[in-house]
């Protein structure tokens, strides 16, 4: 499960407790919008207000930015991936929708 709120994600295992702060870029203060976990808990997207989209492959230990479509400034709101992490939908707030199906 992840969370995002005030602009920092939290995640937690199925159960919803125990929540524990992650930041994919670092110890920073970054304006994070929207996140999203497949269901074993390995792989992880957050995409912030100010256009980066983050993916994480070993459950939020280290990340790596992604930019779909070349899109920099992309204010991301929603993100949803399937169950095995290989197919990712991100919606932005420009009204477009972007899918991956290779995680990303």
């Amino acid at each position: 499960l992840t969370l995002v709120r005030n602009g920092r994600i939290y995640r937690s295992n199925a159960t919803g407790f125990g929540w524990v702060e992650t930041d994919p870029a670092g110890n920073t203060d970054q304006p994070w919008s929207t996140s999203t976990v497949s269901s074993d808990g390995q792989i992880m997207y957050a995409g912030m207000n100010a256009g980066r989209l983050y993916r994480s492959t070993n459950y939020g230990l280290s990340w790596g930015e992604v930019q779909p479509a070349g899109d920099i400034d992309v204010q991301w709101n929603t993100l949803d991936v399937s169950p095995n992490g290989q197919i990712v939908l991100a919606g932005a707030l420009n009204g477009r929708l972007y899918r991956s199906t290779d995680g990303g």
